[in-house]
């Protein structure tokens, strides 16, 4: 026998204590070696970070402190590599902890001995190399890890953890536990019935989801002869069917469709039959089935479980919420089960554990049967008597003496597991909480590893009877425990109920002073019950820190910000019902004066989420009881302030627009609008200020370049605005020299003028022609009136003047008409190109707003070390937005990028991205296909639609395709497509009235389902392949009809079958005319099956419809 085959049999035979010690030996250091490795890399990684000057924002520089802790955490993690003095002294008892965790929460128990043996290697093998698992153990080991005393071992495993989210941890687990059960029991219906074979815990899931409906199906087939002899029914009405399972067959019956292991038919062994293993006649099992349930659910029950444990298992094998439990031990007890079978009244005591009346004598008799369940409950429960519980840490907690860390084989609690219910339980006494925390006294434990190394003691620090003078001493680092003053114990502390005002206040003004933007511990402070008004006054006073060294334009940097500028803070403020009238008023004024800030950071836009939240934040402070209200706050302060705006505000808006237009700069603005005018952020050029000839209100006339507008299409143009709605201004760098086309300084419409444009040469020159025009009139009208003096002696002569008169006038008109028509085009000329540079500086904009730097080469091909490094999208754009705009005149005028204006991103994939034009055109830039194609035959696919098209060769089912091409500059390249806008798949289904979700995973899942087909059909490998039949050549239309109704028959007998209008937004006709256009894709590129290579990327994401007929669009092969 060869040595695989050797290894083989082993895995097949190994036995359960085999693989733990194992487990226990070499495999667990192995294990261990992989940890250490990853912890001490990412330190690594963490510490280059840190002395990477890039990794900062302009004017910060590396920060010592966190590179000295980042050394520190370093140092730590390489205690854990092979060697060390701490890896050799508690390298066992970590292995241990692997191996118990391994045991109690992966491996199932419902399986034979040598099924457990080999889970176990297979899951030690993963462990080693999966992140995903070994994050997940490291979390589950955690919690077993309190009896480590040495404080370098504990923040040695702690610190790795911190970065770790558990949430998912026990789920994770517990699915693992349940898969693998499941690929024992039902081997014959695995893909992969090696286990050996699979590489990941995932792999497994889905493997054994896959295998979930031919199981359930195989289980539906089964019938069980002997099922009715061996149901003992004790009740059986309209709301529940209740019985007792006797023999295999009753369990298999009812066992349909569950995942229960009593319910696994034909078990290839006596060892295998987990009824057997189960059952006794007088501990049965049994089922309830409620009937008007419409989750179908069932529920099994077992009373018998070795150390008087109980089972109540759902339809997935999985233990119920106490309180369902509860009800259904209270129905079976309630028949004449309960009667006949004594086991049943076992449970009594554990309901009765959880009773929060609970006598002392009752509790003093379940303490003493020593049931680990009742125990559990009865250590849970407020209402056990606090002296019981104090017997109980002495006895059986962490404290009592007792080396054992747990009691194998008899059902004892483990010693941590009784401390943490203690812990949790609010009447645990206070000496009792004392002793606990007397665990981490150096003095009287000088090795004492870290309270903060375990988050079960943590709570500690927030039980309502642990004394506050311990509770403050903690807190300022005046303790004798060995505790770290991290953000953990800042949080339990900050929950302890009986925190008084005086401390709260302490806390706040060391904030504000030592400690500035403890930002979590404020919040903490805000929602404490015991805060007092004064308190939260002084938390929304403490200032911003700025750097004590100004920055090179002389103002000094930001440090942390204030706390009323989080927006965290603000909330908790809000909701805090003690908080003032005037303390909300500040937090308002302060976050007001943080809108206008990001007004002017955001430009000529309608906003960004910036402005939206810190809008929508003010309205929640308005909407606040405690906010000053309508009579006091409008009289008292908003007309004050309205007064001063008036008076003060206006003039200086007033002053600020006459000195922009003598000197001629551009100025952005926020305008407030009206009922008729839309408000929003805009840019202008200001040419003449003054009063409005009708109203009186103060105006000005100025051309506006982008921004808000109730006519977007007529941008730029002429605009007029009212000075006193104009809430925000600033007047820019950017200057205009040449005037706008029927510019006008004699406008009509302004009565008196404060200030007016002058321009240069052009304007003067025009100027002076009418001046010339002027003086001629002038002198033509002295003459006239010296001819009056001739009218009587020679009428027809003057009447003669006159029309000479006349025609001078008409020609010298018309050639000043000529002389402004040629200047007219030649500003309209000059104007086009600005706007083209215009929109393409917005579309730039646009681009770089949506796209992160990592994925900007994947669209535009573009060398990565012209684009500077950021922290974030506006630095981003800031610093590379000018690789765009030098090769603005290198952009044709034709482009969409000039031509026409992008408003949305419509989505993004691994090579292209998508916008919306203002033509309800969508823009796709790309730099590649599909797998890898070049972007020239992508782009010749368009070119092949356009051209069909034109020629009338194009389906309904085609998308629309405007143009197409590549564009080259001296900075970038790429390719781009104007194409027809189409609703995608998942919008479609949401107008229907369905879930998005669940029909792209619908099609998606018909889509991968006949993608497997395509991509293992292969007849020159095995010619008697019949899974799916390939295209006939050169079908017909009456061919395609057919092709399409096979194709429906091969999907309704998948797994995802058919789709449900009501469920996915579309029926099986729908599904038609897309499988039709993805044939009609397929037949034109020469593939013999739908899904292959040319439409290997037809997803769910790249399936739209047309608006106006529902008609399916395929607008990405």
């Amino acid at each position: 026998m060869n040595f695989q085959d050797k290894w083989k049999n082993f895995l097949v035979e190994v036995s359960s204590a085999d693989a733990m010690q194992n487990l226990r030996g070499s495999a667990g250091d192995k294990i261990l070696n992989a940890w250490a490795y990853d912890m001490l890399q990412k330190a690594k990684e963490q510490m280059a970070d840190l002395e990477n000057p890039d990794y900062y924002a302009p004017g910060d520089g590396p920060d010592q402190d966190q590179i000295d802790y980042a050394e520190e955490v370093a140092a730590t993690y390489s205690l854990m590599m092979p060697g060390r003095k701490f890896r050799n002294r508690y390298g066992p008892e970590l292995k241990g902890m692997i191996a118990d965790t391994i045991e109690e929460t992966v491996i199932p128990q419902d399986i034979t001995d040598n099924q457990k043996g080999a889970a176990i290697l297979w899951f030690v093998r993963i462990l080693r190399k999966n992140v995903k698992v070994k994050t997940t153990m490291a979390q589950a080991v955690s919690s077993l890890r309190d009896h480590i005393v040495s404080t370098e071992a504990g923040h040695a495993l702690g610190t790795a953890l911190l970065d770790i989210d558990s949430s998912d941890m026990t789920n994770y687990l517990f699915s693992v536990n349940r898969s693998l059960e499941m690929f024992f029991q039902y081997p014959d219906f695995m893909g992969t019935k090696d286990l050996n074979r699979i590489q990941s815990p995932d792999q497994l899931l889905d493997i054994t989801d896959k295998a979930w409906p031919d199981i359930k199906a195989y289980q539906e087939k089964q019938r069980f002869l002997d099922a009715t002899e061996g149901t003992e029914v004790f009740r059986d009405d309209d709301e529940w069917y209740i019985a007792a399972i006797h023999n295999k067959g009753a369990a298999c019956e009812f066992g349909k469709g569950t995942e229960w292991c009593t319910a696994v038919p034909n078990p290839s062994s006596d060892e295998r039959d987990m009824f057997k293993k189960y059952y006794r006649p007088d501990k049965p099992l049994f089922v309830l089935i409620p009937k008007n349930d419409p989750k179908k659910e069932k529920y099994q029950v077992y009373y018998g479980g070795q150390h008087q444990e109980f089972e109540f298992k759902n339809i997935e094998d999985i233990e119920v919420d106490d309180d369902v439990a509860d009800q259904l031990h209270k129905l079976l007890s309630d028949t004449k089960a309960g009667q006949k079978y004594k086991i049943i009244s076992t449970y009594d005591d554990v309901a009765l554990a959880r009773d929060p009346n609970i006598s002392e004598e009752e509790a003093t008799r379940i303490y003493k049967d020593g049931n680990s369940k009742r125990l559990r409950e009865l250590f849970d429960n407020p209402g056990t008597p606090p002296s019981l519980l104090a017997k109980a840490e002495e006895t059986k907690g962490v404290t009592s003496g007792d080396k054992k860390r747990r009691v194998r084989g008899d059902g004892e609690m483990s010693q941590s597991v009784v401390t943490s219910a203690l812990i949790d339980n609010p009447s645990t006494p206070t000496e009792t909480v004392v002793r606990i925390l007397d665990k981490f006294n150096l003095k009287k434990n000088p090795n004492v590893k870290m309270l903060n190394a375990n988050t079960m003691y943590m709570s500690l620090l927030k039980h309502p009877n642990m004394p506050l003078d311990i509770v403050k001493k903690i807190f300022f680092g005046s303790s004798d425990y060995n505790i770290d003053f991290s953000w953990k114990a800042q949080e339990k502390i900050l929950k302890h109920p009986n925190l008084d005002e005086a401390f709260l206040n302490d806390i706040v003004e060391r904030i504000g002073g030592e400690r500035h933007g403890q930002i979590a511990e404020l919040k903490l402070i805000l929602a404490h019950p015991n805060s007092s008004p004064q308190t939260i006054d002084k938390i929304v006073s403490i200032p911003a820190k700025f750097s004590k060294k100004p920055l090179p334009s002389g103002r000094r940097a930001k440090l942390t910000p204030a706390p009323a500028e989080e927006e965290d803070v603000v909330l908790a403020v809000i909701e805090n019902p003690k908080t003032s009238p005037k303390t909300l008023m500040k937090v308002y004024k302060i976050q007001k004066e943080l809108l206008d800030a990001a007004w002017e950071r955001a430009g000529m836009t309608d906003g960004n989420w910036q402005t939206n939240k810190i809008e929508k934040l003010l309205k929640k402070i308005e909407s606040s009881p405690n906010f000053p209200k309508k009579e006091n706050f409008h009289k008292k302060w908003k007309n004050k302030l309205k007064e001063q705006t008036t008076i003060l505000g206006l003039s200086n808006k007033y002053n600020n627009l006459g000195q922009a237009i003598n000197e001629k700069r551009v100025v952005t603005i926020f305008y407030e609008g009206d009922e008729t005018v839309s408000r929003g952020a805009r840019a202008i050029e200001p040419v003449v200020l003054g009063t409005h000839f009708q109203s009186g209100n103060p105006v000005v006339r100025a051309w506006q370049i982008q921004g808000a507008s109730d006519t977007p299409d007529n941008l730029p143009g002429w605009r007029m605005f009212r000075v006193d709605r104009i809430s925000r201004l600033k007047v820019t760098e950017n200057t205009f020299d040449t005037p706008r086309p029927q510019y006008d300084p004699n406008d009509d419409h302004i009565a008196s003028q404060d200030a007016t444009a002058q321009f240069g040469a052009a304007l003067q020159e025009r100027r002076s022609s009418r001046l010339k025009l002027a003086v001629y009139e002038q002198k033509v009208v002295k003459n006239f009136k010296q001819w009056r003096k001739f009218v009587k002696e020679a009428k027809s002569r003057k009447e003669k003047d006159l029309d000479i008169y006349s025609a001078l006038k008409k020609v010298a008109k018309g050639k000043e008409q000529e002389r402004f028509g040629a200047e007219k085009e030649k500003a309209y000329a000059q104007r086009a190109v600005e706007k083209g540079n215009e929109t393409y500086i917005h579309n730039i904009r646009q681009i770089l707003d949506n796209v992160t730097m990592d994925q900007l080469p994947n669209y535009i091909d573009i060398d990565k070390g012209k684009l500077k490094v950021a922290r974030d999208p506006d630095e981003f754009l800031k610093k590379n937005i000018s690789v765009f705009t030098d090769v603005a005149d290198e952009i044709p005028s034709d482009n969409p990028l000039k031509s026409n204006k992008i408003v949305d991103l419509l989505g993004a994939g691994a090579y292209g991205v998508v916008f919306e034009l203002d033509n309800g055109h969508a823009f796709k830039l790309f730099s590649g296909g599909v797998r890898g194609e070049a972007a020239e035959e992508e782009l010749q696919w368009y070119k092949e639609m356009k051209s069909d098209q034109f020629t009338g060769a194009s389906r309904r089912g085609e998308l629309a395709v405007f143009g197409s091409g590549n564009l080259t500059t001296s900075n970038f390249d790429v390719a781009w497509a104007e194409i027809g806008q189409v609703v995608p798949l998942k919008m479609w289904a949401k107008q229907k009235g369905a879930s998005p979700l669940l029909a792209a995973m619908h099609f998606d899942g018909v889509y991968r389902f006949l993608q497997d087909l395509a991509f293992a059909y292969n007849p020159n490998v095995h010619p008697d392949d019949h899974d799916i039949e390939p295209i006939k050549e050169n079908p017909s239309s009456k061919d395609k009809i057919q092709y399409v109704k096979y194709l429906l028959g091969l999907v309704h007998k998948s797994p995802g079958g058919l789709p449900k209008e009501s469920e996915h937004g579309y029926n099986t006709m729908t599904l038609a005319k897309i499988l039709k256009e993805v044939l009609e894709i397929a037949v034109k590129k020469g593939d013999q099956l739908v899904f292959d290579e040319e439409t290997a990327d037809v997803h769910a994401g790249n399936i739209g419809f047309h608006l106006a007929d529902d008609q399916p669009v395929v607008f990405d092969r």
